[in-house]
C-alpha cells in the first residue's frame, strides 16, 4: 500500500461517488466550496496502484502557525479492513506534524442505525466499523445528541425511492401540496450552469431574499447570497434551485371571474349545496389574495430550496420561505416536487439535512411529516497529533463550538 496526497480529481469522485459511503462533503469539488480552508485530496492506493480509500483533508490555518485538519463525512473506505484504515491514519498523522496541525478531526458517514420512521426497521453499520475504535490517539466523542455539538449534525433525515413512495406518504403532505396548487402555486427550476444569466441572476437575488428571510425569522445567521453562487458556480448543472412561485394578481383576477361564474350558476342551480361549498372555499382564497395584492403584485418567490447532486445521493441544502405565505404551504409543495425530481433522474435518496438527536423541536417535527429514513451516523472523532497542544486545542473548540450554539 502507498499513500497520496495528489490523488486525481477524477479518480477521487469516481471512488467516492460510487463508494457506499458517498457523500457530498468527500467529494473533490467540495474544497472550491471551501476555498477559505487548504485541502488536500488523499487516499490510499495497493501494490497495483487501485485506489482503495479517499479523504478530502480541509486544513484550516490557526494562529502561530498552527492548523487543523479536518475530513467531513470521512474518509471514504471499508472500515472493517483494520489494516487499510489503521495504515491512512498513521500516514495522515505524519502529515499533519509536518503541517503543524495540532488535530484531526473526523466524522465518516458510517452509521449507527438506520430506520424508516414509521417501520422502525433498523440497519446499523456496527459490525464494519472497528477500525475506527482501534484507532491510536483517536478520541471518540460519542453519540451526541445536540444538533450542534458536532461539526456536522449526528442525525439526519431523508426519503428513499420505493415504486410506491408518493402513495405511502402520510396524508398532510400530498393534501397539502394539493392546497398549494390550487392556490396557484408553481414550481420552476434554476440550474447552477445558468448562474450568470439574467434570469438566473434574478432569481439568485429572489433566493437570497428568502434565505435573509428565514435566518431573521429564526434569529439565525444563514449563508449570505456569495455563497450560494459559489456553489452554483462549482456544481453547475449538478445543481439545482426549486422555487414555489405563485402569481398573486393573476389568481386574484381568476378568483373573482370563478367566483361571479359560480353565484351565477347558483341562480339557476336544482342542487345548490355543492356549488355553496365551493363558493365559500374560493371566498375565502379570494379574500386572502386580496390581502396579499396590498402588498405583493405580478409573480412573487415564495419559497426555494438549493440542492446538490453527488453519486447516487441529493443533499437538500438550504431552504427558505416568504412568511407572509406560509399558508399557502409552500414547502410541501417545493419538497414533494424535489423528490420527484430526484427519482425520476435516477437518484434513489434525497436527504432532508440534519435534525436533533432527539428527533423532537420544529425542524425535526416538520421532516417527520414526510415519513423519512432517520439516519444516525456513528459522529465525531478528535485525534491528537501533539499530545500537549492537542489537547489544549481540543478543549479551545468545544469551548468556541459551545459559545457559537448559545448564540
Amino acid at each position: 500500500m502507498h499513500f497520496s496526497i495528489n490523488v486525481p480529481e477524477k479518480e477521487f469522485d469516481e471512488f467516492a461517488s460510487h463508494h457506499e459511503y458517498c457523500n457530498l462533503l468527500q467529494s473533490a469539488k467540495w474544497r472550491e466550496v471551501k476555498n477559505n480552508w487548504d485541502s488536500l485530496l488523499t487516499g490510499v492506493y495497493d501494490d497495483n496502484n487501485q485506489l482503495m480509500m479517499v479523504g478530502l483533508v480541509l486544513i484550516k490555518k490557526l494562529p502561530l502557525g498552527l492548523s487543523l485538519f479536518y475530513i467531513p463525512r470521512g474518509p471514504v473506505c471499508d472500515f472493517s479492513d483494520k489494516e487499510l484504515v489503521s495504515f491512512y491514519f498513521k500516514e495522515l498523522r505524519k502529515l499533519a506534524r509536518k503541517y503543524r496541525a495540532v488535530l484531526i478531526k473526523f466524522d465518516p458517514s458510517s452509521y449507527y442505525h438506520r430506520y424508516q420512521l414509521s417501520k422502525g426497521e433498523d440497519e446499523t453499520d456496527m459490525n464494519k466499523l472497528q477500525g475506527l475504535f482501534d484507532l491510536d490517539s483517536a478520541d471518540y466523542l460519542g453519540r451526541t445528541t445536540d444538533m450542534y455539538a458536532t461539526a456536522q449534525p449526528r442525525f439526519h433525515m431523508g426519503v428513499e425511492y420505493t415504486p410506491t413512495w408518493k402513495k405511502d406518504l402520510p396524508r398532510v403532505c400530498l393534501k397539502s401540496q394539493r392546497a398549494a396548487i390550487r392556490k396557484g402555486c408553481q414550481i420552476e427550476i434554476l440550474s447552477g450552469d445558468q448562474i450568470d444569466t439574467p434570469k438566473g441572476k434574478e432569481l439568485m437575488d429572489r433566493f437570497a431574499f428568502l434565505m435573509n428571510e428565514t435566518g431573521d425569522r429564526k434569529g439565525i445567521h444563514l449563508r449570505d447570497e456569495s455563497y450560494f453562487e459559489k456553489m452554483c458556480h462549482v456544481y453547475k448543472d449538478h445543481c439545482h434551485i426549486f422555487f414555489v412561485k405563485v402569481d398573486v394578481s393573476k389568481m386574484r383576477f381568476d378568483l373573482q371571474k370563478r367566483l361571479d361564474e359560480l353565484n351565477a350558476q347558483l341562480e339557476t342551480s336544482k342542487s345548490p349545496r355543492k356549488l355553496k361549498q365551493e363558493i365559500d372555499t374560493v371566498s375565502k382564497d379570494l379574500d386572502e389574495f386580496k390581502k396579499l395584492e396590498e402588498k405583493y403584485h405580478g409573480v412573487q418567490y415564495i419559497a426555494g430550496c438549493l440542492q446538490i447532486e453527488f453519486g447516487k445521493y441529493v443533499e437538500l441544502i438550504y431552504a427558505g420561505m416568504n412568511e407572509d405565505f406560509r399558508k399557502f404551504h409552500p414547502y410541501y409543495h417545493l419538497y414533494l416536487s424535489e423528490f420527484e425530481w430526484c427519482f425520476d433522474h435516477g437518484y434513489p435518496y434525497a436527504t432532508l439535512g440534519g435534525v436533533e438527536g432527539t428527533l423532537e423541536g420544529p425542524l425535526a417535527n416538520f421532516k417527520k411529516q414526510f415519513d423519512p429514513i432517520v439516519t444516525e451516523f456513528v459522529g465525531e472523532f478528535d485525534m491528537k497529533t501533539f499530545p500537549v497542544v492537542s489537547k489544549l486545542a481540543i478543549a479551545k473548540y468545544r469551548q468556541l463550538r459551545q459559545a457559537q450554539h448559545d448564540e
